[in-house]
């Protein structure tokens, strides 16, 4: 699923980047972009470390359900495991997304590195859309995870 989500978001960057005046936006400057990752990435460790910080109230919440089975209790901590392991995963996608973005701001400053014709590919304007829409989806995922936790506790 997570090749999917890479994958479409190289397309749509190609196609946005290609199709519209995006990159007009002061948005995808290097620094500005920065910016974000940092925030967002502060951001999801904070999520993290609040999510490991109330594990024990979860664990507690878990025990006092009553369950017919002891397989669905399992089941239960199989899913907070797997919940955690998603934002641990979303958390180093984002990291990878900042390494991509100096990456980026090389290439861009680079005349003609690799032999490629990079102002025509718009190869460093691509990269740039990428890793917006890659952390974007990464905090999505982070969200969507943390209220799969809510329902765990809550049984919303």
């Amino acid at each position: 699923m997570r090749m999917f989500y890479f994958i479409g978001c190289i397309g749509l960057s190609i196609f946005l980047v290609h199709s519209t005046g995006i990159m007009a936006e002061q948005f995808f400057q290097i620094n500005n972009q920065i910016t974000y990752l940092g925030v967002l990435i502060g951001f999801a460790l904070t999520l993290y470390t609040f999510g490991l910080s109330i594990l024990k109230d979860i664990y507690e919440a878990i025990e006092k359900i009553s369950f017919t089975k002891i397989e669905n209790k399992e089941e239960v901590y199989k899913s907070l495991k797997d919940a955690f392991d998603e934002i641990k995963s979303d958390i180093f996608l984002i990291f990878v997304c900042i390494i991509f973005l100096f990456i980026n701001s090389i290439i861009a400053n680079t005349i003609n590195p690799f032999n490629w014709n990079v102002e025509y590919l718009k190869i460093p304007d691509i990269m740039s859309v990428s890793v917006f829409l890659l952390s974007s989806f990464a905090l999505l995922d982070i969200m969507k995870a943390l209220f799969g936790l809510s329902k765990l506790i809550f049984k919303d």
